[in-house]
């Protein structure tokens, strides 16, 4: 008896133990709020990286548009043979087995080259910055996408406590149908069909928990979390003070159609100045060893008459050879190719003008619309709870009535299924007008923030 009483006590000390560790966990798990979701996405996201990435590659791209005015220098050595004899007998030269050494060193510095490489670090520069505002673009779209999935996640979450609680109020109702059932005060039909009013509720209760569970994996897929994820519903935006000013020319969009606009000017330009000549300053020097395989490097000095010594640093001496010049290429004629890219390129900057001033009034007349459905969105929550206090009430006294059996069943269920409406019309209005708030305040600050 001793023995098992003790094994007892071990499992129940073993349980302990794991709800313990289970409530440790939950506590130590991260509760994510929608500011947090947003934050976490911005840092990791994957295309957030690789803009990033694109980012760093232009500011090198204006690091190598500057290195581009710096000459170009080279040094080239080269080692040949010449190996078998020849012999031309109408001349009596022959050639016999040798070897060749040669060194060499060039540069050359463009003097004038059309204004190009001029535009071309210009362009690069304004590319960092097209970057930059394709950055802050991605992401806005990346906030307003989480914002959607956040809210709808909140809102599943909220239908889902109000099907709990309808399980809880119904559960009640047919307890009581029970009890005045059995003492032949209600017939058996209004039981029924409260059991059956049960039943449907906890058809909706399962369809929203998985709507639920869903929207929560949608969320972490999204933000790139492989664990489960505990979410805040209680962070309203009941305080949440919406700005006033918007700049839609300043908004992500438009300054990268702008960016993208001025780059294209600077494209131009640059087909423009390749009509222009380019001058150019070369020099370079050579020197080479030449030696006869087989024989000693001498030469005969027909000045004394003797034969001196003539090896690969007195070569080297005596076959140095300096240049030095300027290179002018002045364009003539190519087919009118030019002038038909640079006509090309005045049309595609017409077109990128046009699309800047459309999306800069799209963007707008977005901005404008959203805060008429601000507004009308808080006019329709008034009056939805009001209608929802006007139903609570009206559920109260039909839930009396029905229980002293001054109202039929069916005329009460459609009371407590019209609360349900009113309660649920009540909260897709108001995380709908959470969405659209958060939204205007995210388009608000995109519009105001300084690149």
């Amino acid at each position: 008896m001793y023995r098992v009483k003790l094994q007892f006590f071990r499992i129940k000390k073993y349980r302990l133990f794991l709800w313990l560790l289970v409530g440790f966990n939950l506590q130590a798990q991260q509760t994510w709020t929608l500011q947090s979701c947003i934050d976490y996405a911005l840092a990791h996201h994957p295309e957030i990286q690789q803009q990033e990435t694109k980012i760093t590659n232009s500011s090198l791209e204006v690091k190598q548009a500057k290195y581009d005015f710096l000459p170009n220098i080279s040094f080239n050595a080269n080692q040949g043979f010449n190996l078998g004899n020849t012999y031309d007998i109408s001349t009596g030269v022959g050639q016999i087995q040798s070897s060749f050494t040669g060194v060499s060193f060039n540069a050359d510095l463009v003097v004038f080259n059309r204004l190009v490489k001029h535009y071309q670090f210009r362009k690069s520069r304004v590319n960092v910055a097209m970057e930059q505002a394709a950055l802050q673009n991605k992401k806005l779209e990346f906030t307003r996408q989480l914002i959607e999935i956040f809210l709808s996640t909140v809102l599943h979450k909220a239908e889902m406590k109000h099907w709990q609680a309808e399980l809880s109020s119904m559960k009640k109702s047919v307890d009581i149908a029970r009890k005045l059932t059995q003492k032949h005060l209600k017939p058996l039909t209004e039981l029924y069909s409260l059991q059956s009013e049960y039943k449907n509720i906890e058809l909706q209760k399962i369809q929203t928990t998985k709507d639920y569970k869903n929207a929560l994996l949608k969320l972490s897929a999204f933000m790139g979390i492989k664990d489960s994820m505990l979410i805040n519903i209680t962070d309203t935006d009941d305080n949440l003070i919406l700005p006033e000013n918007f700049d839609a020319e300043n908004f992500p969009t438009v300054k990268q159609l702008k960016k993208h606009l001025i780059i294209e000017q600077y494209q131009l330009k640059i087909l423009q100045s390749k009509l222009y000549p380019v001058l150019s300053l070369r020099y370079s020097f050579y020197t080479n060893y030449y030696h006869i395989i087989g024989q000693p490097d001498i030469i005969f000095n027909q000045t004394t008459n003797q034969w001196e010594s003539n090896g690969w640093q007195q070569q080297f001496r005596n076959n140095r050879i300096h240049y030095i010049g300027l290179s002018l290429h002045i364009p003539v004629f190519n087919g009118y190719k030019n002038r038909l890219q640079i006509k090309m390129q005045r049309h595609q900057l017409n077109d990128l003008q046009s699309e800047i001033t459309y999306k800069q009034n799209e963007i707008d007349k977005i901005y404008r619309q959203l805060e008429n459905e601000i507004t009308a969105s808080r006019q329709k929550l008034q009056l939805l709870d009001k209608n929802l206090m006007l139903n609570k009430q009206l559920l109260d006294i039909s839930t009396q009535k029905w229980q002293k059996s001054l109202m039929g069943i069916f005329d009460y269920l459609q009371v407590k299924r019209q609360y349900t409406q009113a309660v649920l019309k009540l909260l897709q209005e108001t995380y709908i007008l959470r969405y659209k708030k958060r939204i205007l305040k995210t388009l608000s600050q995109a519009s105001q923030a300084k690149q």
